[in-house]
């Protein structure tokens, strides 16, 4: 009789629990009015969370990345899970199970290599509660889970729930499933193991050590400990990284300094050139004019000028050829010299006195040839000067030649 009874309760609650499920899910449906996502967040290491305690299950609020895009988990998002958990339809579909399921991995996810309608669970999820900073889900662990659990088969723990699309990524809107698991992305806290703590704790190395500001003789440090240390660790780097980039910025500003002042040094370099190049021909131009130099001798003795590099050195050079004896060019004029000496003063005087009017004539010229030719260099302007004033002056230059 009694068997009879329990057939007629599933006979009638069934069909209700069924109803009330597609209830439920036209309902979250028609709330968010956008398509729902079935996902899990393990075996391909998207999304892991760590367990944090024994009896209950912490997956704290953030954003996580996913191959299907950026998994916002918010507040909202907790009382989206809590609301579908406590729903009339979930209700009815715990009559006949013990809660939501925990497997090893996601043997409920269609189309993976572990995918096993028939896999048995190893706990349930009885309880879902949104909390400031995550969500906590209340666990009742099976004998193989207990077992598991106390010999660190399973360190950490994934999601597999239903998401619906939102600006910026996807929403988890209810819990399908908990998948065990050992390779998680996002490093959390790790499974509590009441009876033998020592066996969760993270075997690290001494340089590992160093780096989280562990003590060398600490051989089995606390997660606290190894999370503190990870957010000290993370803030240096932050702060290295953010030292690096300025630096690099630094850097950039330097190299562009440098290539300007590369620049100005060439610029300066080449102007320095040519002004030495135009005092030397200013300076030869003067001994021609004061018959110290033959006019045919005049790029050997450039050549030789420019090729003193010390800038004392050559002034000592241009001042001993001002100070040589002036050129006499015709027999007939140093025989009328040696015969009459105030005739050759006067000639001395009159030559120096068209050797002026010859520079002052030269002068004017260059100043109209850099007014009209800036581009010219210094010795350019020099050489077409002195043949512009010559044909202005062919009488004063003539004499000159004579």
């Amino acid at each position: 009789m009694k068997t009879l009874l329990n057939l007629f309760a599933v006979w009638i609650l069934m069909p209700l629990a069924i109803a009330a499920c597609a209830l439920e899910r036209r309902r979250v449906r028609a709330e968010n009015d956008l398509e729902e996502i079935e996902i899990a967040n393990a075996g391909d290491g998207e999304g892991v969370f760590e367990i944090q305690q024994h009896d209950t299950l912490f997956v704290p609020y953030g954003d996580y990345p996913h191959a299907k895009g950026l998994q916002k988990f918010d507040k909202q998002s907790g009382e989206f899970l809590v609301a579908a958990f406590n729903s009339l339809g979930a209700k009815l579909g715990r009559i006949f199970t013990a809660g939501v399921p925990i497997y090893r991995g996601h043997p409920d996810v269609p189309g993976r290599a572990d995918s096993n309608p028939a896999a048995p669970a190893m706990g349930w999820v009885n309880g879902v509660t949104a909390e400031n900073d995550g969500v906590k889900f209340a666990v009742k662990w099976n004998e193989d889970g207990e077992d598991a659990i106390n010999k660190a088969h399973f360190r950490f723990y994934s999601p597999n729930w239903l998401l619906r699309p939102v600006k910026g990524g996807i929403q988890p809107v209810k819990l399908l499933s908990i998948g065990l698991t050992n390779n998680p992305r996002i490093p959390v806290p790790a499974i509590a193991n009441d009876d033998n703590p020592t066996d969760s704790n993270m075997k690290i190395t001494a340089l590992l050590k160093k780096l989280l500001g562990i003590a060398a003789e600490n051989d089995a440090p606390t997660d606290e400990q190894i999370n503190s240390g990870a957010v000290a660790l993370e803030t240096r780097l932050g702060t290295l990284q953010t030292a690096a980039n300025d630096a690099q910025t630094t850097l950039t500003a330097v190299r562009g300094d440098l290539v300007t002042v590369r620049g100005q040094l060439t610029a300066a370099n080449d102007a320095a050139t040519a002004a030495r190049g135009a005092r030397i021909d200013a300076e030869l131009q003067r001994l021609i004019d004061g018959t110290r130099l033959e006019p045919g001798k005049r790029d050997t003795v450039r050549g030789e000028l420019l090729a003193i590099a010390n800038d004392a050195e050559l002034k000592v050079t241009l001042d001993e050829l001002h100070a040589a004896k002036p050129l006499l060019k015709t027999t007939s004029t140093t025989a009328n010299l040696g015969k009459d000496k105030s005739a050759l003063k006067q000639a001395e005087n009159d030559d120096g006195e068209r050797s002026r009017q010859r520079l002052a004539a030269v002068d004017v010229e260059k100043t109209l040839i850099r007014a009209e030719n800036s581009h010219l260099s210094a010795a350019d302007v020099h050489n077409l000067a002195w043949q512009r004033a010559e044909q202005k002056n062919r009488t004063l230059f003539t004499d000159a030649a004579k």
